[in-house]
């Protein structure tokens, strides 16, 4: 979000915001931190065996 707010997309009314759709609460769930960092993070995250995530087989779901 540090990065995001240092740039127009979350100034702007968009579909990025969500602004398009009435009574939508804003966001920007974009990722703008660059691919290598978003692959480092994901990495360490399963290096450390999904360490504050609950996974479920989509078995669950049927």
């Amino acid at each position: 979000m540090e990065i995001a707010n240092s740039t127009l997309f979350t100034k702007t009314d968009s579909w990025y915001t969500g602004s398009n759709i009435e009574g939508k609460p804003r966001g920007f769930l974009i990722y703008l931190g660059g691919l290598d960092k978003y692959r480092q993070i994901c990495n360490e995250i399963a290096e450390n065996g999904y360490k504050g995530y609950q996974l479920k087989s989509t078995e669950a779901i049927k």
